[in-house]
């Protein structure tokens, strides 16, 4: 934790210590450092206003008990696991290489434009991102229904299901969609 917050502390960023875990009071964008090479978060560390590693070649290790608000950057990060136990928080952004990630499920070209959009697990549940979008299937479900109809919304929404359904059988879950 030492290192991490002598990093915080070299780079203006505010934080606290609160029962034992570091919340970031400041988003932290992690570019190229310097001779900085590698950089740890330690467990339970909270963003609270995000965390953007993208476009860097620092090694990032991802903590368990990661918490995150606003946005969680890792599109061309050197990361390949988001944490088992990530919690984001309500609005925040998540973006990312998802054919990079062992732990995602993703389908391209979906939607009116053609994005990528992924299945991932936080929150003890399976989420969706798609844009600056990131809830659950329910959420994302009435999101579409919102913005597109027919065949187009279906599309989508399977695109979705087939995601979560995918990352269901790579994490050893139970299959939300799977008796549907």
């Amino acid at each position: 934790m030492k290192k991490f917050l002598e990093l915080l502390d070299s780079l203006g960023i505010v934080y606290d210590i609160r029962d034992g875990a570091v919340v970031v009071l400041d988003r932290l964008a992690i570019d190229e450092l310097g001779d900085i090479e590698q950089i740890s978060i330690p467990e339970n560390t909270d963003f609270e206003f995000g965390l953007i590693c993208n476009e860097s070649n620092v090694e990032i290790q991802l903590p368990e008990n990661l918490k995150v608000a606003y946005i969680l950057d890792l599109v061309n990060a050197n990361v390949t696991r988001l944490p088992s136990n990530l919690t984001i928080y309500d609005d925040c952004s998540v973006l990312l290489d998802a054919c990079q990630f062992e732990n995602v499920s993703y389908r391209d070209d979906c939607g009116k434009w053609e994005r990528t959009i992924f299945a991932f697990w936080a929150n003890d549940d399976f989420l969706i991102a798609a844009g600056c979008f990131a809830g659950t299937y329910s959420e994302f479900a009435t999101a579409v229904d919102k913005k597109y109809d027919g065949n187009k919304a279906v599309e989508y929404k399977r695109n979705a299901r087939d995601c979560i359904s995918e990352l269901a059988e790579k994490l050893g879950k139970t299959d939300p969609f799977k008796n549907q």
